[in-house]
């Protein structure tokens, strides 16, 4: 029974100081959350095993101590269950202040419209101007595919050519 409680004792400093590094903002990452969550179910059986060996103590006087130590425990286990949640809260808003703050910050750097569906009316001039731009870009992007078809056909003829 006393090794128990040395065990719930070790399982208490290893879990304060996981929360301490939690709560400093050393480490806030889901890896050390689910290693807190852990150590708290481990903490809680550990926790019950004692009660139950408590309960079967036949000496009065180390049953009442042992009472008194898993009272101590369940006190312990319960403020770090509730120390967990609010740090848990506190780093959730934290992510979702910081989400919040990048999603608004990218909204006046957008070029994309109001109304994206919204019909543009061009004048005269920037249509012609536009149609213009299309035909010349067409036009060279054509003139590439020939270039890069001659190409082709060429080493086509060298292939066999070589294989003569």
């Amino acid at each position: 029974m006393n090794n128990l409680y040395k065990h719930a004792l070790k399982q208490n400093q290893s879990i304060t100081q996981d929360l301490e590094k939690f709560e400093n903002g050393e480490d806030s990452s889901v890896g050390l959350q689910g290693q807190i969550s852990a150590s708290l179910i481990a903490l809680k059986r550990t926790i019950d095993d004692y009660d139950n060996l408590a309960k079967r103590e036949m000496i009065l006087v180390k049953q009442e101590k042992a009472f008194s130590n898993v009272s101590k425990l369940r006190d312990d286990y319960n403020e770090f269950k509730k120390l967990f949640e609010r740090l848990k809260q506190r780093e959730t808003n934290k992510v979702v202040q910081n989400d919040r703050s990048e999603l608004l910050g990218r909204r006046h750097n957008t070029s994309t419209p109001e109304y994206p569906f919204q019909q543009h009316e061009f004048s005269v001039e920037q249509h012609a101007l536009r149609e213009h731009n299309f035909i010349n870009e067409t036009d060279s992007k054509l003139d590439e595919f020939i270039a890069h078809g001659r190409e082709v056909l060429h080493n086509i003829y060298d292939q066999n050519n070589t294989l003569k």
